[in-house]
């Protein structure tokens, strides 16, 4: 497939101090990227998902957009604002699409802090299901 035309449409990320038509911020990120062949088609792919189900859908419908179409979902890495609503998206797209992830996704990931602060920052979810 040749790529006419790509356009990226930033659905979470980090900074909250914008106000844009009433989209919610939260650390993390989530893209959505379509991309359109020589023969007009659209394929549509998910690049990270965020924190959690509820912001990122909320921000596609105040887009105007949604989940239908998309053909895959690549996650960048295992930390939970990149995987958090991994299930859902699943749970929301009308087939069954391909997930494309480091085979690590499922190791647990800690943040160690000064003193006793330990953190999971990995996948809220192991290969069966929530953890």
């Amino acid at each position: 497939m040749r790529a006419l035309k790509a356009k990226l449409t930033v659905v979470i990320e980090d900074y909250s101090g914008y106000d844009v038509r009433g989209l919610v911020w939260q650390h993390g990120l989530s893209v959505l990227v379509e991309v359109e062949d020589g023969g007009g088609r659209v394929r549509r792919a998910l690049f990270d998902t965020g924190q959690e189900g509820g912001t990122l859908l909320r921000n596609l419908r105040i887009l105007g957009l949604g989940l239908k179409g998309v053909e895959a979902i690549a996650v960048s890495h295992r930390h939970y604002d990149h995987t958090g609503s991994l299930i859902e998206v699943l749970r929301e797209v009308s087939s069954r699409v391909p997930v494309i992830a480091h085979p690590h996704l499922f190791i647990p990931s800690m943040y160690v802090g000064g003193g006793d602060v330990s953190l999971s920052i990995g996948a809220p979810f192991t290969r069966g299901g929530y953890c």
